[in-house]
């Protein structure tokens, strides 16, 4: 995931918020030591092996239906379809009444009953839909060329709470308290967020749904997804299902939605309880290395995902699986301070950078982090660094934007100033740079650099990527609500890397709270 041209448990109960492994055992944050702990293999929790997830392609009561039609007697599906016979003939009889609430009544509520959702709760409580497209975009998961043209969003006229005290006054000073419903409108409103971007924003992740595996998965080449069957273009050569899936969950939990909060619990749980399945248990922590070629990409970007999960949370079957996945990253380091492919090889500024922003949440989150760890990201820093650290090279010093990018980013967040002068300079870089219209990992890393710093420097990046990302999202056939751009890696890794990526960046309005002025994160290592 580098701009060098050289390198180029079975599944929960759809009822059951989460389930990992037992709580039995899990340590006290309190307790934990700041040191790598040495744990062996048969320490870390050993998972069941996947199973078979329920059909997705249809409807809960459909599902019941279909099972006991295949499993039950001939006799037994006679008595049933005759008693329901007699039970509608006799309500008729009645002259359509049944108590108070009538057969209308009885009727009513079955209908709501089947759709299997809340219709209320399909979108964020600030998006509205039209009552004529409300059980259509309650098939949204299963099929998106249904998704409505235009999603209905309430006036975005700020009000009087909104920009009460600059707009920040009652918003949460630090992490990821800006995804809630509520805060997410604020914070779009007062970053730059539009009504279409918002909009883009969930049409994105409706066609994320619609291409989740059975497992819980998300594949690069999603052609199999089941509700897919290779009626979207642009799929990926990539192999890895942890990066796949720990990219889609991102895109949901930037949006505010968990395993236990908004309209995509079953599918983000699912996804969870995929990743926490493919935990390899080590003496050096937990590893979810499952591509060797890009091996530590795909374990932080895994690693963040079930880190942001359990911030949002606190779910306590999520707190050791993290933490062994933190204490893999840890281990993995280079002496140079850096992070490659491999644990402990030299490092490089991409795969380093995710790293970075995976470690950074564990220590919002609170978990433990040693401080040599950070010691030793700033001396990697200062190798690849040029100009006092204003710009940034791949693996040696030099001045490239996406590395660049990454490089301030991580400056960022180990505490620099926002009135250093060499990270001026490097935001000047950027600006001068503007969005790409086809590197959607340079814009991913810009945008949160860009945004963190503010000023006018950020309002002209905004409005020429937020819109540019709006006018690029497919809007016809089953492709709707993706992204495919061409450029070597996009290709490589496909619509379903474009996606995530394009869904992130219009996310980061409120995926962070920002990183300098009043609502400032307030841990810096």
């Amino acid at each position: 995931m580098h701009s060098s041209s050289t390198d180029s448990i079975g599944p929960p109960p759809i009822d059951t918020p989460f389930l990992g492994i037992s709580a039995t055992g899990l340590r006290s944050k309190s307790l934990r030591a700041f040191s790598l702990p040495d744990q062996s293999a048969s320490s870390l929790p050993v998972l069941a092996p996947p199973v078979d997830s329920p059909d997705t392609s249809t409807s809960p009561i459909q599902r019941r239906w279909r099972t006991c039609c295949e499993t039950g007697t001939p006799w037994l599906t006679s008595i049933v379809v005759h008693a329901v016979f007699m039970i509608i003939l006799a309500l008729l009889f009645m002259g359509g009444s049944w108590g108070e609430g009538g057969l209308s009544t009885i009727t009513s509520g079955f209908s709501d009953d089947a759709t299997g959702l809340d219709l209320e709760e399909v979108l964020p409580s600030d998006i509205s839909l039209p009552e004529t497209n409300a059980l259509i975009l309650a098939e949204l998961a299963l099929d998106p060329t249904s998704i409505p043209i235009s999603i209905d969003v309430p006036d975005w006229t700020p009000s009087s709470n909104d920009i009460s005290d600059g707009g920040y006054g009652q918003l949460p000073q630090s992490g990821i308290g800006g995804r809630t419903q509520g805060n997410r409108r604020r914070l779009a409103l007062l970053e730059g967020g539009s009504r279409e971007s918002e909009e883009a924003v969930e049409l994105g992740l409706a066609w994320l749904a619609a291409h989740q595996f059975h497992d819980g998965s998300w594949h690069f080449d999603f052609r199999e997804a089941p509700n897919c069957q290779g009626q979207c273009g642009d799929h990926g050569s990539l192999t890895s299902t942890n990066a796949a899936t720990g990219l889609a969950l991102l895109s949901f939990l930037g949006a505010g939605y968990t395993h236990r909060e908004g309209p995509y619990q079953e599918v983000v749980n699912r996804g969870l309880y995929y990743l926490t399945s493919r935990l390899r248990p080590t003496q050096h922590g937990g590893e979810l290395r499952d591509d060797l070629a890009y091996g530590m990409y795909c374990h932080a970007i895994a690693t963040l995902a079930l880190c942001e999960a359990y911030a949002m949370t606190e779910d306590p079957h999520l707190e050791q699986i993290v933490q062994r996945a933190v204490d893999y990253i840890v281990y993995a380091q280079h002496e140079g301070g850096g992070w490659r492919y491999g644990p402990r090889e030299p490092g490089d500024t991409t795969v380093t950078g995710w790293q970075v922003i995976t470690l950074k949440s564990a220590l919002l989150a609170e978990f433990q982090v040693p401080s040599p760890v950070w010691h030793g990201v700033d001396r990697f820093l200062n190798q690849v660094g040029s100009d006092r650290g204003a710009f940034y090279g791949y693996m040696r010093a030099g001045r490239e934007p996406t590395n660049t990018a990454i490089g301030l980013l991580c400056r960022m967040m180990l505490g620099w100033d926002h009135d250093n002068s060499s990270l001026y300079r490097g935001v000047t870089y950027l600006s001068r740079h503007g969005p790409s219209d086809h590197n959607m990992y340079f814009n991913y890393y810009a945008a949160q650099v860009m945004r963190h710093y503010g000023g006018r420097e950020w309002d002209r990046w905004n409005v020429r990527l937020r819109d540019f990302l709006v006018a690029t999202q497919a809007r016809s056939g089953h492709e709707r609500g993706s992204w495919q751009f061409d450029e070597q890696y996009s290709r490589n890794a496909g619509r379903l890397y474009n996606t995530t990526m394009a869904i992130m960046t219009l996310e980061v309005y409120y995926r962070y709270m920002p990183l300098y002025g009043k609502s400032a994160v307030e841990l810096v290592p």
